[in-house]
């Protein structure tokens, strides 16, 4: 199940980091996806352009610019639910343990 996630968020990563390598972090510095290699029918470039870390230049102008502050502040969100999840599991497994015993 995880194996999923884990390729789904690299996937991601990766598209963040063409654009970022490419230097289109800004409207007037957008890109076509062509440039950089990057497959708009895939389903991390759908989540990241649905979550607008991936924007449009402009109507209809089919370049493309990451939104570094979104891109930001995903990833902060994302590791907050981490530290939050992997809590619950340690107090769940104290919890386990002290009233097995």
């Amino acid at each position: 199940m995880a194996a999923p996630v884990v390729i789904i968020l690299t996937q991601e990563r990766r598209i963040a980091e063409a654009f970022e390598r490419a230097g289109a972090t800004a409207p007037d510095r957008a890109r076509g996806l062509h440039e950089l290699g990057v497959d708009p029918d895939g389903l991390a470039w759908r989540r990241l352009h649905d979550r607008s870390v991936l924007r449009e230049a402009g109507a209809n102008t089919r370049r493309f610019y990451l939104d570094r502050d979104a891109w930001y502040a995903l990833r902060q969100v994302r590791r907050r639910i981490g530290v939050a999840l992997l809590l619950a599991i340690v107090v769940a497994i104290f919890v386990f343990k002290v009233f097995r015993s």
